[in-house]
């Protein structure tokens, strides 16, 4: 059965990697909540590189509008971003986890929340050809409106990275960082 605008999708605990058979990147149609079942253990999706020869993916999940993502850990050493999207608006993200490479990438939001996740890149310092640095960016947003409220971000070379956009940030915690906590371009 395939969800439908208005659905909620409690997704049972486990491990939905492409070894347990997943096809990334997963597509959230629009009006969809997924949420991790509570109370019953963790949701985890996920994709790790066996070989150095093995392909990467380019996202786990791609939003769709009004998209409501919550409790969900996204994980692995072979994806570039957890969550991305582009040209969509009124989408939550919140009590997330991510431990990817880049956290969530998204561009042309608004009315966007991303609130209450943990965002701390596990995997091995990166050389950037003069020194190691932790993972990427955790948020990356474009042009847009975003709120970005009560998030701890750790062990990320970025904090929150952003183009020309409208933000509205409160109670995060960020650090440490390789690079910079905040770099905000034109951001108001």
């Amino acid at each position: 059965r395939h969800a439908k605008k208005g659905d909620r999708v409690l997704v049972a605990p486990g491990t939905y990697s492409t070894a347990s058979g997943e096809t990334f990147p997963l597509q959230q149609p629009d009006e969809v909540y997924l949420k991790s079942e509570p109370y019953n253990g963790t949701v985890i999706l996920e994709h790790k590189l066996q070989s150095s020869s093995a392909p990467s993916i380019s996202s786990l999940l791609v939003l769709g509008k009004q998209a409501d993502v919550e409790g969900i850990t996204f994980s692995g050493n072979g994806v570039n971003d957890a969550i991305t999207s582009s040209g969509v608006w009124y989408v939550n993200i919140h009590g997330c986890t991510f431990h990817t490479l880049n956290g969530i990438r998204l561009d042309g939001h608004s009315g966007t929340f991303i609130q209450g996740n943990l965002f701390h890149w596990q995997g091995p310092a990166i050389w950037n050809g003069s020194s190691a640095t932790g993972g990427g960016n955790a948020i990356t947003v474009g042009s847009g409106t975003y709120n970005i409220h009560r998030n701890t971000i750790v062990n990320y070379s970025i904090g929150v990275f952003t183009g020309s956009v409208t933000l509205d940030m409160r109670d995060n915690i960020i650090g440490p960082t390789s690079y910079a906590g905040l770099s905000l371009d034109n951001a108001t």
